[in-house]
């Protein structure tokens, strides 16, 4: 599997090829025990109203991950169908009719390792409910840093108002007009992402609906014209990112960018204007482990080294400054504090 590795410091992003070695014997040539742990349940969560993703700690042997496997309580029952990837231990389980507002239990049984190891039985809760951030007008559009200190400004999908948040203490300033911003008035009517270019002078503003940007050029400090983003042959014309949820600088000539259901990423090099390669998310972002499952925005703060990721839902965040493990804590995203009125 190829995958991008961890990028140090103003560094470029390196295509990696990962292998696989198996092996009977440690270090000193001993032989290893034999594999006679069950897999366990890591996690549920709910994707959408009508599906569920599972995650566990080891790989499952796919003939085990069936619906017969899988059961949800409150009337939700066995899932339709199941479909597993191995590369993030997940099982997606398709739901017949759809979640409502609530607190749910998955129980699953019999499914096995590739030692044929069988988990008798286990049970993970989850909530479902219409995603929103704390505070009365709780869409984020798009985060980026402030230039002048360690914040970070939000942004809503509106492209109107903006708050400044302080990570280190959690703390949101009161909601100011965009217009206020030393950008000015954006040129489009809503906000979905905005990346800077690490060691360039442009920002780029990608609108909600995926459809068009703009160039922010903090030399003049103006606005270019609103251009296409990738539709119908457009600047970032691509049949597999067909719209941009999220956006983040790679390296000083790359960006990051997320599809608007945050499953899928390209890598863009400014420098030639071509995509560098496309990739799955979680699975591929530094060879998975994402303890979110679906980014919807993304911010590299360069005092820290250290990217943002916060979930579609804008609820948590979580800081990546290495490699993800499954036991990688999220954080809430606030506390009721946060509000663009």
């Amino acid at each position: 599997m190829m995958f991008l590795s961890r990028r140090p410091a103003r560094g470029v992003w390196i295509l990696l090829l990962g292998a696989v070695v198996l092996a009977g014997c440690d270090g000193n040539g001993a032989m290893e025990p034999a594999d006679e742990t069950p897999p366990q349940v890591v996690r549920a969560e709910a994707t959408s109203a009508t599906q569920i993703a599972v995650i566990f700690d080891e790989p499952l042997d796919p003939a085990s991950v069936t619906p017969q496997a899988f059961s949800v309580n409150n009337g939700v029952g066995t899932p339709t169908a199941v479909q597993y990837i191995d590369a993030v231990r997940s099982a997606t389980l398709d739901l017949a009719d759809p979640l409502q507002d609530g607190d749910y239990a998955v129980s699953v049984s019999g499914v096995q390792d590739a030692a044929g190891n069988a988990l008798t039985a286990a049970q993970a809760n989850f909530s479902f409910g219409m995603p929103s951030l704390p505070g009365s007008s709780p869409a984020i559009g798009a985060v980026y840093p402030n230039a002048a200190d360690s914040r970070i400004i939000l942004v809503n999908k509106a492209g109107t108002r903006f708050v400044y948040w302080t990570p280190s203490s959690g703390a949101f300033s009161d909601a100011e007009a965009v217009s206020t911003l030393e950008n000015g008035a954006l040129p489009l009517d809503d906000i979905g992402a905005t990346s800077s270019t690490r060691d360039g002078d442009d920002t780029y503003f990608f609108s909600e609906d995926g459809t068009a940007f703009t160039v922010y050029e903090r030399e003049t400090s103006a606005f270019d014209e609103v251009e296409e983003f990738g539709e119908d042959g457009g600047t970032f014309g691509d049949p597999e990112i067909e719209d941009v949820g999220a956006a983040v600088d790679a390296s000083s000539t790359q960006l990051l960018l997320f599809n608007r259901n945050g499953t899928r990423y390209g890598v863009w090099n400014e420098a030639n204007e071509q995509w560098d390669g496309y990739f799955n998310f979680p699975a591929d972002f530094f060879g998975g482990g994402a303890p979110i499952s679906a980014v919807g925005a993304i911010v590299f703060v360069d005092a820290e080294n250290a990217y943002y990721l916060f979930d579609r839902d804008g609820m948590k965040y979580t800081v990546f400054a290495g490699n993800f493990s499954n036991a990688f804590d999220t954080t809430e995203l606030g506390d009721g504090t946060l509000s663009f009125d």
